[in-house]
């Protein structure tokens, strides 16, 4: 691997930690269905814990049911 060139190193040997996963990789699934979990559920979903792929948000007498 090879720093972009406005990167510069102190000392030679340096490498660059990938802080997400990449598409293509085995995690990239993982992590998007993370991110995704995340954010369903500080939007007041609920999660099943029989089905984890299985969310649910009940409001004001609308139901809302999605299944990923």
């Amino acid at each position: 691997m090879v720093a972009p060139p406005r990167l510069t190193s102190t000392q030679p040997g340096q490498v660059c930690k990938l802080k997400k996963a990449l598409y293509g990789l085995k995690q990239a699934n993982r992590e998007w269905f993370a991110k995704l979990s995340s954010v369903l559920l500080s939007m007041a979903y609920t999660q099943f814990m029989n089905d984890h792929f299985l969310f649910i948000n009940s409001f004001e007498g609308s139901f809302t049911t999605l299944l990923v």
